[in-house]
C-alpha cells in the first residue's frame, strides 16, 4: 500500500514530474494485485491514452506490468528529496 500511496501523490500533487507514468503504471499493477478491477482499468485508460509508449505497454498496448518492483525505489527518492513539502 505504501507504494500506492506514493504513485498517488505524485498523480495528485506532482502531475509535471517525469516520474508520473511510471507512477500510474505502479496503480495499475498495484490496483490489479489488490483485487481492485475498475481503478485498474481506469488507471490504465489514462496510461494509454497519455504515454502509449511506456515500457509497462505492449505493442498492442496490453498492460503487460513489472514496473512497480523496479521504480518504486525511485518514486520512493522524489518523496525523500523534500518534493512533498
Amino acid at each position: 500500500l505504501a507504494a500506492l500511496n506514493r504513485a498517488q501523490y505524485i498523480i495528485e500533487n506532482l502531475p509535471e514530474t517525469p516520474v508520473v507514468p511510471d507512477a500510474l503504471a505502479i496503480m495499475v499493477e498495484l490496483y490489479r494485485e489488490l483485487g481492485l478491477i475498475t481503478e485498474a482499468a481506469d488507471t490504465l485508460a489514462v496510461l494509454v491514452a497519455n504515454y502509449p509508449d511506456h515500457r509497462s505497454l505492449g505493442p498492442d498496448l496490453a498492460f503487460i506490468g513489472g514496473v512497480a518492483r523496479r521504480e518504486s525505489r525511485d518514486l520512493s527518492r522524489i518523496l525523500e528529496l523534500g518534493l512533498d513539502d
